[in-house]
């Protein structure tokens, strides 16, 4: 059986867009991915909302990768497969980052994964679903300014680099998934599903 373990923020936890809760293991993508792979593959789902790469929330505590990432994968090993999606909320106004911030974030990530599994494990790095552009709006969650809007709209270019840069294999989410209207912020019932379907196809060409 393969082991893959799937690192994130609120939309690999599967968080609602109306708010009202977490998506269940039919809908989410980590779980349907399980679903969709099946009995031959395991899922470890790690997703957690508010999530960052190395940026202390200053209101919010325990959300950076790097505080979390060593004890989860010594929880979850042995894996076959690594696979990180962060970034969104590195987005956030009170961090005033630049894409290249964001992405200096995930290489210290990357290197973490790097040095506590040896270099032995595959890692895939997955740039995020792009913000709404009504994010900015007042009526959306005020932790999103233009800047975020526009920072996010540049992070899968920056993470391309970053993955040529640390031989490591790259997925971008925003070719074909997109975030809810109702929030501007998270993925609906059919874009888990729509982003499960390529992810597995992803997956499996890297375990081939």
């Amino acid at each position: 059986m393969k082991s893959i373990l799937i690192f994130g923020d609120s939309n690999t936890y599967g968080l609602k867009p109306d708010g009202s809760g977490r998506f269940d293991e039919t809908i989410r993508f980590p779980a349907h991915l399980q679903t969709i792979l099946g009995n031959d593959y395991h899922i470890v789902e790690e997703g957690c909302p508010g999530r960052t790469t190395i940026f202390k929330d200053p209101t919010r505590y325990n959300l950076k990768a790097t505080d979390y990432l060593q004890p989860c994968l010594s929880s979850h090993m042995p894996l076959d497969l690594i696979v990180i999606m962060l970034g969104t909320n590195d987005c956030k106004t009170c961090f005033d980052n630049s894409s290249k911030d964001i992405a200096n974030g995930l290489q210290t990530v990357i290197q973490l994964v790097k040095e506590h599994t040896e270099n032995m494990v595959p890692l895939l790095i997955m740039a995020p679903p792009c913000l709404g552009k009504d994010i900015v709006l007042d009526t959306f969650d005020e932790d999103f300014g233009e800047k975020s809007y526009q920072v996010a709209l540049e992070l899968a270019s920056e993470y391309e680099k970053l993955a040529q840069v640390e031989k490591v294999h790259f997925f971008d989410a925003s070719k074909y998934v997109e975030v809810s209207p109702i929030d501007q912020e998270h993925l609906n019932e059919d874009n888990h599903h729509l982003l499960a379907g390529k992810l597995k196809k992803v997956i499996l060409e890297i375990l081939a």
